[in-house]
């Protein structure tokens, strides 16, 4: 699937900033129905910002295609209280241990697998 716009016009607000961002959803070349969720920059360069989702084979290949493992370790600390607080995901209250840090697995709301489902907004990024 190529990547997809799923929100613009965003404030992505981390650890170590505040930036004009773009979520941008796909899946994994190494396994189509992961889902693969970034940010880049909303300057018109589309930088890369961060990565939202990380891939676990044995866990991310058993989870629904709307679920995805939030990485919240380094330059991501705070990833899953934003995304949550944002309203982009929902926390399915499961989660794995990774580098002794707990990374939540969160779910992208309907209206934005929708989105990416339908592949809507297809930008190559």
């Amino acid at each position: 699937m190529n990547p997809v716009i799923l929100k613009a016009d965003l404030t992505l607000e981390l650890a170590v900033g505040k930036f004009p961002a773009v979520l941008v959803g796909a899946n994994y070349l190494n396994n189509p129905k992961a889902l693969a969720l970034y940010f880049v920059s909303d300057d018109g360069l589309g930088e890369p910002l961060a990565k939202a989702s990380i891939y676990l084979e044995k866990i991310s290949d058993c989870l629904p295609p709307d679920e995805f493992i939030c990485k919240t370790y380094s330059e991501n600390v705070g990833m899953d209280e934003w995304l949550l607080s944002t309203g982009l995901a929902t926390d399915t209250g499961d989660g794995v241990f990774i580098a002794r840090t707990h990374c939540p697995i969160l779910k992208l709301v309907p209206e934005l697998f929708t989105i990416l489902s339908e592949g809507r907004n297809v930008q190559a990024h």
